[in-house]
Order: C-alpha cells, then sequence, then structure tokens
C-alpha cells in the first residue's frame, strides 16, 4: 500500500531523461531476439477493471529473467513493475514496444516499467543511476490518492549511506502530504521483510 508522509514521519520514443518506450535487442525464452519490429507478447486477457498489478524483483542483469518479466507483462495486462539490475544494452535497460520505461542515468540500477496506460511521469530531481522516482496518477474510484509517487531503489551493498534521492523524495512527499510507494533491493536484512534477522543497513531501511 502506498505510505501516506503524514501519518507517519509519449510519445512512444520520448528520450528525455531516460523515459523512453524504445526495444533493445534481447533474448526472448524462445532464444529469438526482440528487434524494434518484433510483436508485442500477445495479451491473455482484456482490461476489465482499474486494478493494476504492482511487482518488485531483481533481474540480476540477465537477458533470460527480463524476457520472462514481459512474457509477465501479456498475462498482467495493466501493471506496474519496479525492476532493479535489469538487463543492459547500449547503457540502457530492456524495454518492449509501446510500453512506458523510465529510468535516471546510464546503465541504471532502478527502473520503472508500466504498460502504456498508466500515466507515470519521471521525476528527474529524485532520480539518478540507482533510483528511479515517477509521479503516477491512477485511476480509481474517488478514495485512492489522486497522485502517488513511485520509487524503484537500488542501495549498493557497497554504500554505507542511503541513496540521496530517497531522503530528498521523502522529504518532498512529506511538504506536499503526496503518498509515496517504495520498493527496492537494499541489500539488506530485515524482519520488516521476513528475513530472520535484522542487520545494521536493515535498520537504516
Amino acid at each position: 500500500m502506498p505510505r501516506n508522509p503524514q501519518n507517519s514521519k509519449s510519445t512512444e520514443r520520448n528520450t528525455v531523461l531516460g523515459q523512453h518506450s524504445n526495444t533493445v535487442p534481447l533474448l526472448a525464452p524462445s532464444r529469438v531476439p526482440y528487434t524494434d519490429s518484433s510483436p508485442e507478447p500477445p495479451s491473455s486477457a482484456e482490461p476489465s477493471s482499474n486494478k493494476v498489478i504492482c511487482r518488485q524483483l531483481n533481474t540480476h542483469k540477465s537477458s533470460i529473467c527480463c524476457s520472462e518479466l514481459f512474457v509477465q507483462a501479456a498475462t498482467d495486462v495493466r501493471y506496474l513493475y519496479f525492476v532493479t539490475e535489469p538487463y543492459i544494452h547500449n547503457e540502457q535497460p530492456a524495454s518492449l514496444p509501446r510500453h512506458n520505461l523510465l529510468f535516471g542515468g546510464k546503465s541504471p540500477r532502478a527502473a520503472l516499467l508500466a504498460d502504456v496506460t498508466q500515466q507515470i511521469t519521471l521525476m528527474p530531481q529524485f532520480s539518478s543511476r540507482d533510483v528511479t522516482t515517477a509521479t503516477w496518477l491512477p485511476r480509481g474510484d474517488s478514495s485512492f490518492p489522486k497522485q502517488v509517487i513511485l520509487m524503484s531503489v537500488y542501495w549498493d551493498g557497497s554504500f554505507a549511506e542511503l541513496p540521496a534521492e530517497l531522503e530528498k523524495a521523502l522529504e518532498f512527499s512529506s511538504e506536499r502530504d503526496i503518498p509515496i510507494l517504495i520498493t527496492g533491493d537494499f541489500n539488506a536484512h530485515s524482519t520488516l521483510w521476513y528475513s530472520k534477522d535484522t542487520d545494521r543497513r536493515g535498520a537504516t531501511a
């Protein structure tokens, strides 16, 4: 669920600061590379509601893992994927035609991937190679927030401090009372996400 700070402490080829929908060569499960002319995986279901599937995963820079994710996208139909360590080609993460892909720097280690119906916009002031931050305008009933800040974060295991962009985005959301949803790979142990113990990095996170 999005965190409420107050209660707790396309065009299709827009390439501005990593926001784009282009495709890079990718080895699919069928071992056939994706190209700009490749068809999208067939959708197994038609959107029937405003429900959006959210997933967070580390693909460990694997082209096969990214390919499996794209196959999953055909099932999810409407989705927001928070991806860390994506497969990189020519300093860009892999994507599919007519999909929204956001990231904040060259050879990023954090990215956001969404179906084309999702209204997401990169927030470059809170984005970097290891952090991708975006605003999302969800479609839902009146009880749902009109705007949510999304963050995909990679905290390098060799870095002692959390990414500065994370702290800045939290302050921004708190000042404006905008809910924020943070996911990522923090290279940390915490019972909060069902580790057996909590280490120093987990306590910091």
